[in-house]
C-alpha cells in the first residue's frame, strides 16, 4: 500500500495527471489517501474513484459527481480542520453524488461538533415536543457543561448523554404540527 498526499492546491483530483499527489501519479484501489491542506476535487464528468482509504486531516475533499459512486475498501477519517463534502453540502438536494466505505466512517473535526448541538436543540423540540417539555432545557445544560472542557475524548460523553436521552424519550411530533397550522 502507497501513501498518496495531496499537495496543498485546490484542483481537480486527476486535472494534472498525477502532479498533485506525492508520490506523483494519481491514487489507485490500494493506495492510502491523505489531504492534510487546500482541496481536492471531483467534478462532473471525473471518473470515480477506488482507493483503500482516506484521511482527511486538513483541508477538503469536495465531491460533486452526479451519478458516479466513490468507491473506499476501507475507513475514512475526517480529523482536525478536514472537511468530507458531498455535492456542496446539498444533502438530500438534487446532486446525486455517492460513497461506499467498506470501513469506518470517522468523524471528529471541531465543525462536527459545532454543527451537531444546534441540531440536538432542533430535534428536542420538533421530535420531544410534549414528551420532552424539559428537552431544550435539559440540552442548554448539556452544552454548557460541554464547553467548559477543553476539546479531548471526555467532551463527547455530554454530546452521548444527549443523544441518548434523546433516543429514550417518547416521540411527539405536535410542535411540528402546531406550526405548519399557523
Amino acid at each position: 500500500m502507497t501513501t498518496k498526499t495531496w499537495n496543498g492546491s485546490t484542483a481537480d483530483w486527476y486535472f494534472n495527471n498525477g502532479g498533485d499527489w506525492s508520490p506523483p501519479g494519481d491514487p489507485g484501489s490500494s493506495d492510502a489517501v491523505v489531504i492534510n491542506s487546500g482541496e481536492a476535487q471531483l467534478v462532473s464528468g471525473d471518473a470515480g474513484i477506488s482507493v483503500a482509504s482516506i484521511s482527511i486531516t486538513g483541508g477538503l475533499l469536495a465531491i460533486q459527481d452526479p451519478g458516479v459512486t466513490q468507491s473506499v475498501s476501507g475507513n475514512v477519517s475526517v480529523s482536525g480542520s478536514g472537511s468530507l463534502q458531498l455535492d456542496g453540502g446539498n444533502i438530500g438536494g438534487a446532486g446525486g453524488s455517492s460513497m461506499t466505505i467498506g470501513g469506518t466512517l470517522t468523524n471528529t473535526g471541531p465543525e462536527t461538533e459545532e454543527l451537531l448541538w444546534p441540531r440536538l436543540e432542533i430535534i428536542t423540540i420538533e421530535d420531544g415536543g410534549v414528551g420532552l417539555v424539559q428537552g431544550p432545557m435539559l440540552i442548554e445544560a448539556l452544552n454548557n457543561q460541554r464547553m467548559r472542557w477543553p476539546r479531548n475524548p471526555e467532551r463527547w460523553m455530554f454530546s452521548a448523554h444527549a443523544v441518548r436521552m434523546l433516543c429514550a424519550t417518547q416521540k411527539d411530533r405536535t410542535t411540528q404540527e402546531l406550526v405548519h397550522r399557523f
